[in-house]
């Protein structure tokens, strides 16, 4: 499977090629909007890209303090989509961009089964409760994954959270950027928690909203957080 948005690869077995690529921003109201290249697979960068897309809202104030990232969770929510509604009262000093992560949205998108096919999925009952229905569910669930093989292939071999993160710093890299300043919700805190342990040499101004544990202790989740709000 070739999804969309692959594209061959610049020159060279490193992430040279990708750090020289010349970013082209077009106008897309009321933002601007580029894509650009990644390695699909980070260990051989020289062999497969993928495209990533993404929208910026340019600083109006001076002096100007860089960029600021911002993602939304999910895992897989739209970079771009946050952007639209993100209240950026205070941060004028900022080019503030919002990324469709990969395997999402206006990137390299994971492509699964039709319409048809995910309606009857979703249809299914997530709580069987008879040996029926828990049949049903293993079987909708198998297809579905099947299904996400057979569109997607090596795609779904490097969808992750650190690949997300090697994104989002050469996304910085490309933006001029000496260090990152981002701002994470939900999921989004682990990407940027993950950040800092990966690159903590590029690591600047971090927010980290409704933060998701990170560690292998569930003594306390989520759900708690919520009850307590």
């Amino acid at each position: 499977a070739a999804p969309d948005g692959f594209t061959a690869a610049p020159a060279g077995d490193d992430l040279s090629g990708y750090l020289s690529q010349n970013v082209q921003w077009k106008p897309c109201d009321p933002f601007e909007c580029a894509s650009i290249k990644v390695p699909l697979d980070y260990g051989a960068p020289g062999k497969q890209a993928i495209t990533l897309t993404m929208a910026r809202q340019k600083a109006t104030a001076t002096p100007k303090l860089g960029t600021l990232f911002i993602n939304p969770g999910g895992p897989g929510g739209s970079g771009i989509d946050l952007l639209a509604g993100f209240n950026s009262n205070g941060l004028e000093q900022y080019d503030i961009i919002g990324w469709d992560p990969r395997g999402t949205g206006q990137s390299t998108p994971v492509k699964c089964y039709g319409d048809a096919e995910t309606d009857a999925l979703n249809a299914l009952d997530s709580s069987p409760d008879t040996p029926a229905e828990t049949d049903a569910l293993v079987v909708g669930s198998y297809e579905f994954g099947k299904s996400c093989w057979e569109h997607s292939g090596e795609l779904l071999a490097h969808i992750s959270t650190i690949d997300t993160v090697r994104d989002l710093d050469l996304l910085r890299a490309l933006m001029g950027d000496s260090t990152l300043h981002y701002l994470g919700y939900s999921y989004g805190t682990q990407i940027g928690a993950y950040y800092a342990e990966l690159f903590p040499q590029n690591t600047g101004r971090l927010v980290l909203d409704a933060a998701v544990d990170i560690t292998d202790d569930e003594s306390v989740i989520q759900a708690m957080g919520f009850d307590l709000a």
